[in-house]
This record gives structure tokens, sequence and C-alpha cells, in this order.
């Protein structure tokens, strides 16, 4: 669930990217084409080669550069303003990438821990298992001592040892 929400911020976060990156990209078109008009408007305004009326022309010419350039410098704040909006974004790409990691390592010890839980559990079985093989193998002992000495005592030591092997069948067969 939290996994799933911010894979859609994350969605909506390159989305958000893609459309600034198209932005920025149309917007230095624009500025390379006003610069390539500047050029060939001053490359204009050098020559000599207004022969009628050299001031009216030149007036005219010298105000389109000022327009151009004024288009130039606006362009280049819009570009500017652009690559803000595309450093927070990128900043909040990289928090997020770093929540799914957190969560991915959350995810981990939550695994580590189950899986720590059923290591337990199984030693648990083991040491109970063990201590029953051990209470068996001592009283296995003591039937044989008895086996000569006491015969009652160690048949109903056998019985006990039947009842206990007979337990230990039925919850082998439940697991």
């Amino acid at each position: 669930m939290i996994r799933e929400y911010i894979n859609g911020l994350i969605n909506e976060n390159n989305e958000k990217l893609n459309s600034l990156d198209h932005q920025l990209k149309e917007q230095t078109e624009k500025l390379n084409c006003a610069q390539e008009w500047l050029e060939s408007l001053q490359a204009e305004s050098n020559t000599d080669k207004n022969i009628f009326s050299p001031r009216a022309d030149n007036n005219d010419l010298e105000e389109k550069i000022i327009d151009v350039q004024k288009h130039i410098d606006k362009t280049k704040q819009e570009i500017n303003y652009i690559k803000s909006f595309m450093e927070t974004y990128l900043a909040k790409k990289e928090e997020y990438d770093g929540l799914l990691e957190e969560l991915d390592g959350m995810c981990e010890t939550e695994t580590r821990k189950d899986h720590g839980e059923e290591i337990r559990e199984t030693l648990k079985e083991k040491r109970t298992n063990n201590n029953i093989f051990i209470e068996l193998y001592n009283k296995t002992e003591l039937c044989l001592d008895l086996l000569y000495s006491d015969r009652t005592r160690c048949k109903k030591e056998l019985k006990n040892m039947k009842f206990v092997i007979q337990n230990m069948i039925d919850s082998i067969d439940e697991g």
C-alpha cells in the first residue's frame, strides 16, 4: 500500500519532469532561433549596403535588434525558471527513490525478523525434541539397571517411554 502510494508520487513527479523537459527544449529552440535572428540583424546593421535613406532603415534595424535582445533575455529567464523547477522535481525524485529504498530495507528487515522468528521456533522445537530423546535415553539406562533388580518398576518406566514416544509420533504427524 505504501509502495503504491510512493510509486504514484514518483509517476506524477516523472510526468512533471517530462513536461518541464519538453518546455525546456521548446525554450532552448526559441532561444537559438532568436540568437540566429539577432546575429543576422547585427550582420545586416554592420554592412554599408543601405543606399536609400540609411537613417530610417538604421533606426528600424536598431529597434528590431533591441526587441530581439529583449526576447532573448526573456527566453533566458524562462529557461532559468524551468531549470529551477526541474531541480525541485529532481530533488523530489531522489527523495522518493530514498523512500522506496528505505521501504525495501524495512521489508528486508521484517523478512529477516520473520525468518529469525522461524529459526528460533525451529531451534526451540529441536531443543524440546533433544530433551525428550535425552529423557528417553536416561529412562532406557534406568530400565536396563532395573531389569534384573526391580522388574515392576522397569515395566512401568517402559510403559512411560511408550507413552512419550507415541506423543512424539502424534505431534510429528500433526506438524
